[in-house]
């Protein structure tokens, strides 16, 4: 076991790695569960943290809800299937195959989770031997403005009849009408919001914005069907949101302090 662990360190403080070595490493970091309550079953991703001799660990500290979100991506995709086949060890099995596989092989991930790393351990000294980052898309800030508000959703009715906000990562369809989907800035919007909303109102970016965003959405009528009260209630936390200047320092906050994003952010 000493031996293993010699052996395991002396890889991971090398300062040249491969693309392959990396990508092998997903799973090192990335974790798909499965849990069974009572007769039903359902899954989980997470990220975990590494040991302090790995290279990477202080970029999975540092980045654990973007990575987060792309995990949830990946599942998201095989949520269907998923659905009433988990009771089976031998799908259970397949699905975790698959998910790594996507991760590993799915090129496009290579510009969110290969690329991101291999700029940060250049930054430090380090080295992915066989691949080269892309050139970063320029992505105005308005735009990302507009994909971190959706984040704040107040879709959840309570059983006193006011409305409950959460800040959501597997509705994907949220983000329908702001143009084609760039994963990198909605995991980074969601790390950079998820962050934000658990510090203090009087040091977070957006707390103030929030606040105001939420009584507009508490002073809404109560009347309509839940679907149009809930669709009034998005309209009218992701406008406010938007208009505010919280998150637009927040990602230019967040963005500043990340090496090798595979977008710049346009004012």
């Amino acid at each position: 076991m000493i031996l293993k662990l010699m052996l395991a360190i002396t890889v991971w403080q090398s300062d040249t790695l491969t693309a392959t070595q990396v990508r092998a490493s997903y799973p090192d970091f990335i974790s798909l569960n499965f849990q069974q309550i009572q007769d039903q079953w359902g899954y989980w991703v997470g990220t975990d943290t590494l040991p302090t001799v790995h290279p990477l660990a202080g970029f999975v500290k540092e980045r654990k809800m973007y990575l987060l979100y792309l995990a949830q991506t990946v599942m998201a995709d095989f949520s269907d299937a998923a659905s009433g086949n988990l009771g089976r060890p031998a799908f259970r099995d397949s699905l975790r195959v698959r998910f790594y596989q996507r991760l590993q092989a799915d090129t496009s991930f290579d510009r969110l989770i290969l690329g991101p790393i291999a700029s940060y351990l250049r930054a430090r000294g380090g080295l992915v031997s066989d691949y080269a980052p892309g050139v970063p898309i320029v992505v105005p800030l308005r735009r990302a403005v507009a994909v971190a508000a959706r984040f704040y959703n107040p879709d959840v009715i309570l059983p006193d009849g006011k409305l409950g906000v959460h800040i959501c990562v597997v509705k994907h369809g949220l983000f329908e009408g702001l143009g084609a989907r760039d994963l990198a800035v909605e995991a980074v919007a969601f790390a950079a919001v998820s962050e934000d909303v658990n510090l203090p109102d009087s040091v977070a970016f957006a707390g103030r914005d929030f606040s105001i965003a939420f009584k507009r959405v508490a002073a809404l009528s109560p009347t309509p069907p839940p679907a149009e009260r809930v669709a009034r209630a998005q309209e009218t936390m992701w406008r406010s949101m938007e208009a505010g200047a919280g998150l637009p320092k927040l990602l230019q906050h967040t963005t500043s302090q990340w090496d090798g994003l595979p977008f710049t952010l346009r004012p």
